[in-house]
């Protein structure tokens, strides 16, 4: 920064003058750190300024320098770049949206997160610096397994890439995490009574009026609508959150069977870009044809071309931090701590205890047959008793009971 020297006021501080800047600069210059601090004085002339210095005079001589991020090696700028090297492997076609969007969100949170925490340069992280960083965010932050363990995928990834780089070359050990064995083996997603208790709140919550936002503002009644429909086409559909987010009314085909048994069948069109690839989605259930009837209701303009979930006055989408917020609410009333992922688990256990073969369900839902006999087949439903245990003894009628 090019400065003009005006006057040493006392030894150690001069005033001084920039191009960038109209105010003149207390200079603070240590000489046992050998340290140079500038100071704003916040005025434009030099009597003024003088004034200042004498009046501020000790202040000046305890201030001390901010360490910053780290120049070149700065963690906060090596994280930018490794992001920016993640979104050309994304416009590439090499990673799916929802990594990418995934990546990206861990990656502003390690942008603040490190420096807070002390390590602002590349050097400030030693070989087991985040040895225990999972154990840390689960036990001192409340964050879930599953998240720790995504942050450890992505810091052991930008270190890789590090490496790759030649920008460093000495390892990092980050320990991931394991849920506890009563997490991966326990009972279905929603323990029983807690989802109609769901519903029963938020049918409640979209009748209730008043100051319930910021500064006395109400929340929208479209809008806690649309939130009651989105929960129900996730719990019908079992697709993720991300995947219906951004479809709008061309990506959609609703139709009513033929039978006297009349049933309304949607499919979804997935795009590429998600998990498993593209796919088409089939479901039962009335939510999208009860969207399409609060928006021709309330919204001005309708076409093919809207968002699904789109704003009242506007073909522009919903942020969905709102939707994020509305669980939250109603997390709070019901004190019940679910994600809205679980809706997702919850409909393919539903599919698995009804005997759907998994390889539909998989295509379906976008699984793999791992993880679907991983997670899932524990609850294969009892009537796959001949099946499992009884498929080579077709004589037998009945089976014998040898323990009572």
């Amino acid at each position: 920064m090019p400065y003009e020297v005006l006057e040493t006021v006392v030894p150690g501080i001069t005033l001084v003058k920039t191009t960038i800047s109209r105010n003149l600069l207390a200079r603070i210059y240590n000489k046992d750190t050998q340290e140079t601090i500038n100071r704003s004085t916040g005025c434009d002339t030099l009597p003024a300024a003088r004034q200042w210095v004498l009046t501020h005079i000790q202040d000046l001589f305890a201030v001390t320098a901010t360490p910053r991020g780290g120049g070149a090696n700065s963690i906060q700028r090596m994280i930018v770049k490794h992001l920016e090297h993640i979104r050309s492997r994304y416009e590439a076609g090499e990673i799916a949206d929802s990594t990418y969007q995934g990546y990206a969100k861990v990656g502003r949170h390690f942008i603040k997160w490190l420096p807070i925490n002390g390590y602002k340069k590349l050097s400030d992280i030693k070989r087991s610096s985040l040895m225990h960083y999972g154990l840390q965010r689960i036990n001192e932050e409340g964050m879930s397994p599953n998240t720790a363990n995504l942050e450890i995928v992505y810091l052991r990834m930008f270190w890789k890439w590090l490496q790759d780089e030649e920008i460093l070359d000495r390892p990092l050990r980050v320990n991931s995490v394991s849920k506890a064995v009563e997490n991966r083996t326990g009972g279905e997603p929603f323990a029983p009574g807690d989802l109609k208790a769901i519903h029963a709140d938020i049918k409640e919550w979209v009748k209730e009026k008043g100051p319930e936002g910021l500064y006395g503002r109400q929340k929208s009644q479209y809008n806690k609508l649309l939130f009651q429909l989105f929960i129900q086409i996730l719990e019908e559909s079992g697709c993720r959150q991300h995947e219906l987010w951004n479809r709008t009314w061309k990506d959609l085909q609703v139709g009513e069977t033929k039978t006297d048994r009349k049933r309304i069948i949607n499919t979804v069109a997935i795009p590429q870009r998600a998990k498993r690839g593209a796919r088409m989605c089939v479901f039962r259930g009335d939510a999208l044809v009860k969207i399409k009837e609060l928006q021709r209701k309330r919204c001005p303009e309708v076409s093919p071309n809207d968002y699904v979930f789109r704003n009242e006055q506007t073909n522009t989408l919903i942020d969905i931090s709102t939707f994020s917020k509305y669980w939250g609410d109603v997390g709070d009333r019901t004190g019940l701590e679910y994600k809205l992922h679980t809706f997702r688990s919850h409909r393919i256990t539903q599919l698995i205890l009804s005997g759907v073969e998994p390889q539909l369900v998989g295509r379906n839902l976008g699984l793999s047959l791992k993880q679907i006999e991983k997670t899932y087949l524990r609850f294969t439903p009892s009537g796959h008793f001949e099946a499992l245990v009884q498929g080579d003894l077709k004589q037998d009628v009945e089976l014998k009971k040898l323990m009572i």
